[in-house]
């Protein structure tokens, strides 16, 4: 499909609990700010440069998905999304990954891959629920020792980026499993 806009009608839709938009060519999801019993949305693969401020008021969101896009921050409302366990927001041109991330308590699944990222937020380590934590193809550098604290981390995923050196601490991830390191400098 080529959509472009999503009528202002679809703030009535109160009982809509999972909306696809994937492959359009939206740039903006604001219409959908009145959905307040939604819980997935993907927004995949369309023109979104920034997510607005209204999605403050998906309370109830688990789900949420921003791949493709061009999103070059992720706004501070987004850390109001306490139901969140899966956001992905990769293929952006994302250089960080906003504070907001450190209010995610019940994010399970973080993929960031594809991005700009140069650094991961020392907050990250404030998502004691995470499980899988994907940020491979970025540019980071350095991995802050907070990352010790991701006790229940399953999945990481560092390759294609930056790195020289490992912090000790991720001898601390007693649950991790799989640990991708290739292709790095």
């Amino acid at each position: 499909n080529m959509l472009t806009a999503l009528p202002d009608g679809f703030t009535k839709l109160a009982n809509l609990r999972s909306v696809v938009l994937q492959d359009n060519s939206l740039t903006t999801l604001v219409p959908l700010g009145g959905c307040l019993n939604l819980t997935a949305l993907d927004a995949s693969a369309n023109e979104l440069k920034a997510i607005d401020s209204s999605i403050a008021s998906l309370i109830r969101l688990t789900d949420l998905r921003l791949s493709g896009n061009s999103l070059y921050e992720l706004p501070a409302e987004l850390g109001n999304l306490t139901s969140l366990r899966h956001l992905d927001v990769s293929r952006n041109q994302l250089v960080t990954l906003s504070g907001a991330i450190e209010r995610l308590l019940s994010l399970h699944t973080l993929i960031a891959s594809r991005n700009m990222i140069q650094a991961l937020p020392p907050a990250l380590g404030s998502c004691a629920s995470l499980v899988v934590l994907n940020v491979a193809h970025n540019h980071i550098r350095e991995i802050s020792p907070e990352i010790g604290s991701l006790a229940e981390l399953d999945v990481l995923r560092l390759d294609h980026n930056l790195l020289i050196h490992l912090p000790d601490a991720l001898g601390r991830l007693s649950s991790l499993r799989k640990l991708f390191l290739h292709v790095n400098r």
